[in-house]
């Protein structure tokens, strides 16, 4: 998880229990970095342990997430919920119940 969240979204994952169901959170107000700059997703690729080719990245910013994580060398796909970037070149997804089906390919 890469996030330009106050430093209370980590207290606010840890109080619904959501920790554990990530392996990486990085948020820009503890590493002083903010997405679109690809240090923030450089940051959670260390953290992971995993080169940038081997990451897919999930957003719902065509800007701040998707062209953040191509810089860095990431798979981005963009979570195009309303459908409002059809003519995108990136992979496009409009639910996360399609994550499942774009990663067995």
């Amino acid at each position: 998880m890469i996030s330009n969240a106050p430093v209370r979204l980590r207290e606010i994952l840890e109080r619904e229990d959501l920790i554990p169901l990530v392996d990486t959170i990085v948020i820009s107000s503890e590493v002083g970095v903010e997405k679109p700059d690809k240090e923030i997703f450089v940051i959670a690729l260390e953290e992971a342990g995993i080169a940038p080719k081997e990451a897919i990245y999930v957003g719902d910013s065509l800007y701040s997430d998707v062209m953040g994580a191509e810089n860095a060398g990431m798979i981005p796909v963009l979570l195009d919920r309303k459908g409002r970037h059809s003519d995108t070149k990136y992979q496009r997804i409009q639910s996360l119940l399609e994550l499942q089906k774009l990663l067995d390919c």
